[in-house]
């Protein structure tokens, strides 16, 4: 029989209690609900909507009887039912979704698994079509909702000595959560406090996993949630990617807005939990959320990574600076583009970072021989090392994207200005010029060697030059390290023999105001009365530039600035200006060297000759330097103080280069020859010409305009008037003769006529192509148009008509 508060219930119901009662089987053995009874129970919800209410009121009070009385059976069939009328009362889900809530609540509280699992699934669909609109308008609703989830989340660190029921109700948890992410209902309510409960424990799960993220998200096969946990072989790895992917969901959804406050839960267990350290995980979890975020939103994650590195005080932790710069790192050298990143602006703060970690911590560009966590000293010190190469690395990723066209010539101009080459202080920033210009020059590297495709101008170079004429501007090796600099910027070398044979090519404006520039610093730069071989070194490899960078005219431009420097060399040991033979040895070797180089880069082998003769005879009376000029490969270190062999030798320079013979040598043979028919310049009187007159002509030839000695041709004249005779005349007596009433048929024709004429002469002038610049006409070809448009002026009908428009030129 059946109780009593089912008959008092069914009278109350009548109607929906009869059909939901219906569906509960009466014998113990059958499972599920009956077919036909919940079929017609669907069809009676969906096609009387008002009545989902009291539905949903009945059930739920059905269910908590059930499970007083411990009618597990019936708890099966319910959750059955509840399932269908989701599917089927989709559009009216609101009516009875507090009752949904309820009963998903209660049943997760008897500890059934297989019931737990049946209310994971029952919530899936639910998630499926609840779109959250009452959240939040509904406090009741929100807070039992809110409520739910927490019971889910709950599931996800379950601890139980059943290894088996730990994984089979963490599976269940990291379900329910992910099919709450997916629904629409994630963002209608308070966004905020559902991300603070969905995910901590999926950063806490990844960051006990023996798998790394980046396997985990490529992981096959993926896991599917709407597999139950019989359906489903589940270990430790299967929570593992579930947690993942439904990480990588939840942070594909936020938009613009929704970026920080997403990224508060992370940051704040990595503060609670000490996580910051070492930074392999923060990393690899930073990448997860880069690589899940929309493409449009990618920029705003480096934006609040960079945050709190702005505002970093002394007492944040040096572990969470190393592990910011670190995650920096990653997300800028990433192989994905962040649209609408602020360049210039990423840039100048990626470096302003890296000086004031310098000023804090001091330079460390080398790591420590050892690491030790117990000792504060060597653990201070790799940490200052990692988030020094960390921030430097970052500019690495932020050249490797190109975002706009100049993007590299604004970078480049920007850390050339930072060089400081002609300031008079000994500190920058805070630092002496020896630390601070290698930092410089460390990034100004990267953002050379990461570039794609070089399209800086070499001006942007220009302001740098001023390392080379002041020397208490920048040490030997700041120096040393400049000229590698630009010679990899301009990607040539004397020992890219691929360059031969050389073809000619014209040189624009900028190209030949930087040689000149560059010309003038190196003379400059030699005129020194301390000058060390790290200055001779820099000095040799820029002569060996010029001509790399410029080929034929680059040797043609330089030799007469080799020739003033061996001239000046004479005569500082003349007048006791270098108090030193080797300064002058030094010099000499140089130039020969050089010399000999081009010799063998123009394939000039009597050059080369007559340089090796020179040197052999230097040697032999101790005259030749004792330093091995190379373009590159030296040991710096070396190159800072003279040997003491150098220092003992005393013997001053006696023997000097020919240039007379030197320029017959470089005319007889070589690829001179074919720069000067191409240029069409006397070659022999640019060898020769000196340094002092060859600055007055590129001056000259810099500032002088050019003017055309016909101007009068360039301007633009009237066409002149018809002269034809028989034209005047006819025009003298269409004016004088009077229209009469018998000629006033002809006047007609005549006028009708020549304004048709004068509408095609217009149209043709209009077609005529406009004239965007004047030319230079030839000679003869005025006259002949003008006698050639007269001659088809005169042959041309005459305007008067012979033909009546009245009589007919037949007879009748």
């Amino acid at each position: 029989m059946p109780d009593c508060l089912d008959i008092m219930l069914c009278r109350h119901y009548i109607k929906h209690a009869t059909l939901i009662n219906s569906c509960y089987p009466d014998r113990e053995n059958e499972q599920g609900p009956r077919s036909s009874e919940l079929s017609y129970l669907t069809f009676y919800a969906s096609s009387r909507p008002v009545k989902l209410t009291k539905v949903g009121h009945y059930l739920e009070k059905r269910v908590d009887k059930d499970i007083r009385k411990g009618r597990r059976q019936n708890n099966h069939v319910s959750l059955s039912i509840l399932k269908a009328l989701i599917q089927t009362c989709h559009r009216d889900l609101n009516l009875f979704s507090t009752s949904i809530v309820n009963i998903l609540s209660m049943i997760l509280d008897t500890r059934d698994l297989e019931l737990i699992d049946l209310t994971c699934e029952t919530f899936i669909v639910f998630c499926d079509h609840h779109d959250g609109t009452t959240l939040g308008v509904d406090t009741e609703f929100t807070a039992e909702f809110e409520a739910l989830i927490q019971k889910f989340t709950n599931f996800c660190s379950y601890m139980n000595t059943d290894e088996a029921l730990v994984f089979q109700m963490q599976y269940i948890g990291f379900r329910s959560l992910q099919a709450h992410v997916t629904s629409r209902a994630l963002y209608a309510s308070d966004f905020q406090l559902q991300l603070n409960t969905i995910v901590p424990p999926h950063i806490a799960r990844l960051s006990t996993s023996k798998t790394p993220i980046h396997r985990l998200i490529t992981a096959e096969p993926s896991v599917d949630i709407r597999k139950s946990v019989k359906d489903t072989t589940i270990d430790s790895h299967t929570i593992d990617v579930l947690a993942v992917q439904t990480m990588a969901i939840l942070y594909a959804k936020p938009n613009g807005a929704t970026i920080r406050p997403s990224l508060k839960p992370l940051l704040t267990f990595f503060d609670t939990k000490d996580k910051w350290w070492p930074p392999q995980f923060a990393v690899s979890l930073m990448t997860l959320v880069l690589n899940s975020l929309q493409p449009q939103h990618r920029y705003l994650l480096v934006s609040e990574i960079l945050h709190p590195l702005d505002f970093a005080s002394s007492s944040m932790a040096i572990t969470k600076q190393a592990s910011l710069a670190s995650i920096l790192d990653c997300l800028l050298n990433a192989k994905v583009s962040l649209v609408g990143l602020s360049v210039l602006e990423m840039f100048h703060s990626i470096f302003s970072h890296l000086i004031q970690w310098v000023q804090r911590h001091g330079l460390h560009t080398t790591a420590p021989d050892s690491f030790s966590s117990s000792s504060s000293q060597s653990s201070q010190s790799y940490y200052a090392y990692i988030t020094y190469k960390s921030l430097s690395h970052c500019i690495c990723g932020l050249v490797s994207h190109t975002y706009y066209q100049n993007q590299q010539s604004d970078m480049i101009s920007y850390l050339v200005s930072k060089l400081k080459a002609s300031t008079g202080s000994d500190t920058m920033h805070g630092l002496a010029l020896d630390v601070y210009q290698p930092i410089v020059l460390e990034c100004l590297e990267n953002v050379i060697d990461h570039s794609h495709h070089p399209t800086a101008a070499l001006s942007t170079w220009s302001p740098s030059l001023g390392l080379l004429a002041d020397p208490s501007c920048s040490s030997p090796t700041t120096r040393l390290w400049w000229v590698r600099l630009l010679r990899a910027f301009m990607g040539h070398s004397l020992q890219q023999r691929a360059l031969r044979p050389w073809v000619y090519q014209p040189m624009d404006h900028e190209d030949i105001g930087f040689m000149h520039a560059l010309h003038q610093t190196m003379a400059g730069a030699s005129i020194r009365s301390l000058l060390t071989p790290a200055d001779g070194m820099t000095l040799y490899r820029l002569l060996c530039l010029v001509t790399c960078r410029y080929g034929d005219r680059g040797t043609v431009e330089t030799l007469p600035l080799v020739f003033e420097l061996e001239a000046y060399a004479q005569q500082q040991m003349l007048c006791a200006v270098w108090a030193f033979p080797y300064h002058q040895r030094a010099m000499a070797s140089l130039l020969v060297q050089y010399c000999k180089r081009i010799g063998e880069y123009h394939d000039m082998q009597g050059l080369v000759e007559y340089m090796v003769s020179l040197e052999k005879r230097r040697r032999s009376s101790h005259q030749h330097s004792t330093l091995v000029w190379t373009d590159e490969g030296n040991k710096e270190e070396t190159l800072l103080v003279w040997g003491l062999q150098e220092q003992q030798n005393t013997t001053p320079v006696e023997i000097w280069m020919d240039r007379a013979k030197v320029v017959r040598l470089m005319l007889a043979e070589g690829s001179l020859q074919e720069w000067q028919a191409a240029e069409e310049v006397d070659l022999e009187h640019q060898l020769l010409v000196e340094w002092s007159d060859k600055l007055f002509l590129n001056h000259e030839r810099a500032f002088r305009i050019s003017v055309p000695q016909k101007v009068e041709d360039l301007k633009p004249h009237l066409t002149t008037p018809w002269t034809s005779t028989q034209g005047a005349e006819r025009d003298s007596q269409e004016e004088t003769q009077p229209v009469k009433v018998e000629n006033l048929k002809e006047a007609l024709a005549a006028q009708t006529s020549g304004s048709e004429s004068d509408e095609r002469d217009t149209d043709s002038m209009q077609s005529l192509p406009s004239v965007t610049s004047p030319q230079r006409p030839i000679k003869g070809t005025r006259k002949d148009m003008e006698f050639l448009l007269t001659e088809l002026k005169s042959s041309s009908p005459s305007a008067q008509s012979s033909v009546s428009l009245v009589k007919p030129p037949y007879k009748l």
